[in-house]
């Protein structure tokens, strides 16, 4: 099943399911989609379903569209995790199988920073634990990352085939996908496939160190804002920063209590840490209706390597947010300040100075310029010398205000 993610105007992580054939989109009530916006064309694309292909086409709308920032002329073939921008709206294109798709409200689980769970020690019927030091798929990917391509052709056999391309793939995603949450929904659709689970989620620290859901997939509906994990296993693999594997959860006396665990009829849990350098930036949860537990071992262990790439591609994403939230105050501020004041602000902002320390008190001078007989100026020019005197004007007059770390108030 294909899946589109729209936002734009009237549309908020609205999911809408692509059946077989063509969907037309476009601002006109006769579209399938309908979307606004002035860049958007009365019949502006279609994107047509072909069991598991999906070509997306531009119908010669006058303003175009790109799928992952880049123009599209024609149609193309769209993967899971593309994004297609048209006008001011931008349609994430998901492939999630036979996952409901929830939209969470984000829900605090910063309690598990503080508190853990202690005193019962008891054990359920099968319980696996893993550390990421210790994870043996992540040491053949690192060993066949650093081969030439001679090397390679003469090392005998990898084992595990299957596990390393599924890294690989991961590895793919974290350097294709134009957003986080798009790198996280390919994540949890890939782990989900591999172990059959029935519910998926990638929760990850905000800004104020507080574990939230930013991708939920789970087979039953949900309401609004509801989450389908055990808080209960989630605080112990926080509070130990191992991956842990739950069978038969109700049976085990440190989560049958939690109402979480009775709730979701939980069978078999998967839940990793994202760890980058020691340091828990998310986890990845998973429910299995599967009573097997012959490789349950194995399984831990590819869940947990997958945690830990995911955890870079958490760490790039957050750089490459914060870096560009810097690019557009720095911009901001360039239009009105000289540059000596924009580094000093830019600077503070990124050491987290919240304090006083910016205010100086100083001696300043405010000084307001016109143009002497602008008014029969323009009478006798034509618009288009009057625009490029204004910006020559402009010009001239900022640099000079700025080579005395001066700031342009209004033009």
């Amino acid at each position: 099943m294909w899946q589109l993610i729209i936002n734009g105007p009237g549309y908020f992580d609205t999911a809408y399911d692509l059946p077989d054939g063509v969907t037309c989109i476009g601002r006109a009530d006769s579209n399938d989609i309908v979307l606004s916006g002035d860049q958007v064309s009365r019949r502006h694309a279609r994107i047509e379903v072909k069991g598991g292909t999906l070509i997306v086409e531009d119908l010669g709308s006058r303003n175009g569209m790109r799928i992952n920032d880049v123009p599209l002329k024609g149609s193309k073939h769209a993967q899971a995790g593309d994004l297609v921008q048209i006008g001011e709206n931008s349609l994430s294109v998901r492939q999630p199988s036979n996952f409901e798709t929830a939209k969470t409200d984000p829900i605090d689980f910063g309690q598990f920073q503080a508190s853990g769970l202690h005193g019962i020690d008891s054990m359920g019927e099968v319980i696996v634990s893993r550390a990421v030091e210790d994870n043996p798929f992540l040491e053949r990917y690192e060993e066949v990352e650093r081969l030439s391509a001679a090397e390679l052709r003469s090392s005998p056999p990898v084992e595990d085939v299957e596990s390393l391309f599924l890294l690989i793939k991961v590895s793919e995603k974290l350097n294709t996908s134009p957003s986080l949450k798009s790198f996280l929904e390919a994540v949890i659709d890939l782990v989900a496939e591999v172990t059959q689970a029935t519910t998926g989620v990638a929760l990850a620290k905000d800004s104020r160190g507080k574990l939230v859901p930013l991708v939920v997939r789970h087979r039953k509906k949900l309401q609004k804002g509801e989450v389908p994990v055990s808080d209960s296993i989630i605080g112990e693999v926080v509070r130990k920063k191992v991956a842990l594997a739950v069978t038969n959860a109700q049976d085990d006396a440190r989560f049958a209590s939690s109402e979480s665990v009775i709730l979701y009829d939980l069978d078999q849990v998967i839940c990793a840490p994202m760890l980058r350098e020691g340091e828990l930036v998310g986890v990845i949860y998973l429910n299995r209706e599967a009573p097997e537990t012959a490789s349950l071992s194995r399984l831990v262990d590819v869940v947990n390597a997958i945690a830990h790439m995911a955890a870079n591609g958490i760490e790039k994403w957050r750089l490459k947010e914060k870096a560009d939230a810097e690019e557009r105050v720095r911009k901001a501020l360039e239009r009105f300040h000289a540059p000596a004041i924009v580094e000093r602000v830019i600077s503070d902002l990124q050491s987290g100075d919240k304090s006083g320390s910016r205010m100086e008190a100083k001696l300043v001078t405010i000084m307001f310029t016109d143009i002497s007989g602008f008014t029969p100026l323009t009478e006798r020019l034509a618009p288009e010398r009057i625009v490029n005197l204004l910006n020559e004007y402009y010009a001239r007059m900022t640099r000079v205000v700025f080579s005395f770390d001066g700031t342009v108030d209004k033009f």
